[in-house]
């Protein structure tokens, strides 16, 4: 299945880059579109953790309710978000659809004889033993080792096949970067495609600090409505739920997984993977725009009635002992 979405994906890639003429721009361009065809699903997934974000007050309201019954506090926190529409996986679905596509990515880019020009073996086989020589000793290499698909040979022969004007042939540079290279091709050595994996880094980690932020503000505005005990100053508050500790460490470790998967692969995943990031910023800041205010009045509403619920009770409660 994964060798069908890659031919297919490298068909795309190879009439846009044939539309275009420019690597780097054929990339951008089906970045975007891959981005656009998951926007529905995307979108849905930030509007839930919009909303989980919103509805935290609740979520630590049932915390300290049950917190000596495990069980009875998970089973209250899951009827809260089923009442609340709030996908629990909703989160993690764009990423496990957005993961085989990267692998599939890594295919077309490493393998673009295969994938890209529809080569069989033997047609990969004679374009790469053609170059033997003019291509380097890296494909010397891997020809001796019967690497006949191997990533090294077959952008090595496509490179050649570009300069001389060949069906196959493939230009991988883009502003005076060799996208096919890996950025960690000189070391620890600084070269100018290091700012691809840094920059991926950064705008993951940005990604899901803005994503979270709506919530920071909205808690610490609530915290500030409350009036300070200073005699007997109430206990810090906890760190949240499981989920949202969950989403805390990701933030951390996703920027580091990022770093090394754009620094030891081909820099064209990196460039996707900075894309996609840009791309799904504008969208969250968006969505934050459009839906936090509005989520947040209607789970002011809630919390209200709530309390009011609460206060009659309470009066009630009062009355039958009296």
């Amino acid at each position: 299945m994964f060798d069908l979405i890659a031919r297919a994906l490298g068909w795309i890639f190879y009439w846009i880059y044939n539309f275009v003429g420019n690597y780097g721009v054929a990339l951008i361009i089906f970045t975007v579109l891959i981005k656009v065809c998951m926007v529905p699903m995307s979108i849905k997934q930030q509007k839930s953790t919009v909303k989980m974000q919103q509805i935290q007050p609740l979520v630590k309201d049932i915390q300290e309710k049950y917190k000596h019954d495990q069980q009875k506090m998970q089973a209250e926190t899951m009827k809260l978000y089923k009442e609340h529409d709030v996908k629990i996986g909703a989160g993690c679905l764009p990423m496990l659809i957005q993961l085989p596509i990267l692998l599939c990515l890594y295919q077309v880019i490493s393998y673009p004889l295969t994938y890209i020009f529809g080569f069989d073996a033997a047609e990969s086989w004679a374009a790469i033993s053609r170059f033997e020589y003019s291509g380097g000793v890296m494909l010397n290499e891997a020809i001796r080792n019967g690497d006949i698909h191997g990533s090294i040979a077959q952008i090595k022969a496509a490179t050649e096949m570009f300069k001389l004007g060949e069906v196959g042939g493939m230009n991988f540079m883009f502003f005076g970067m060799d996208l096919s290279m890996a950025p960690n091709y000189t070391g620890w050595v600084p070269n100018i495609m290091w700012i691809i994996p840094v920059l991926a880094a950064f705008t993951t980690y940005l990604t899901s600090k803005i994503s979270m932020n709506a919530a920071k503000k909205r808690s610490e505005s609530e915290e500030d409505k409350k009036p300070k005990r200073v005699l007997n100053p109430e206990a810090k508050p906890d760190k949240g739920d499981q989920t949202q500790q969950t989403t805390q460490s990701m933030s951390v470790i996703m920027p580091f997984f990022t770093l090394w998967l754009a620094f030891t692969y081909s820099a064209s995943l990196g460039f996707y993977w900075l894309l996609s990031n840009v791309f799904a910023i504008f969208q969250q800041l968006y969505i934050n725009k459009k839906y936090g205010s509005l989520y947040a009045d209607e789970i002011g509403e809630v919390i209200k009635e709530k309390e009011y619920e609460q206060k009659i009770k309470r009066l009630s409660n009062h009355k039958k002992k009296k």
